[in-house]
C-alpha cells in the first residue's frame, strides 16, 4: 500500500457507485474540479487527529479517533463505508512510505 500526500484542491462529492462513469476521461476538470470525494458514512473523530510536521510544507492531520457517523453532506445515505479520494493527475500526488500489510481471513471478513 501507498501511503501518499495529494493536492486534492476543488472536490467532486460523490455518494454512490456510478456516479463516475467508468467512460468518463475527465470526471473532474470539466466540471472545474482538482479531485473526487467519495463520501463514505464513517470517518475517524477529527477532533483527536495528531498533527505531524514533515517537512516545511506544513503540518498533516494523523487520524488517531474512534470511528463515527462522517459529519459530510450526504454521508448518511452514501454507499460508501469510508471515504475514498480520487485523483487523477500523477502531478497532483506524491509517494511518501509503502506500508506492507498482512491480512488474516477469517470466515468472510477481512481484520
Amino acid at each position: 500500500m501507498f501511503l501518499c500526500e495529494a493536492a486534492l484542491g476543488k472536490q467532486r462529492l460523490i455518494t454512490r457507485d456510478g456516479e463516475v462513469g467508468w467512460d468518463e476521461k475527465d470526471p473532474v476538470s470539466a466540471g472545474g474540479f482538482d479531485s473526487c470525494l467519495a463520501v463514505g458514512r464513517t470517518e475517524p473523530d477529527a477532533g483527536q487527529d495528531l498533527q505531524v510536521q514533515f517537512d516545511a510544507s506544513g503540518p498533516v492531520a494523523v487520524p488517531q479517533g474512534p470511528v463515527k457517523a462522517s459529519p459530510t453532506a450526504g454521508a448518511s445515505t452514501s454507499s460508501f463505508s469510508q471515504s475514498e479520494y480520487l485523483v487523477f493527475k500523477e502531478s497532483q500526488v506524491r509517494i511518501r512510505y509503502i506500508v506492507q500489510m498482512e491480512f488474516e481471513e477469517t470466515g468472510s471478513r477481512w481484520h
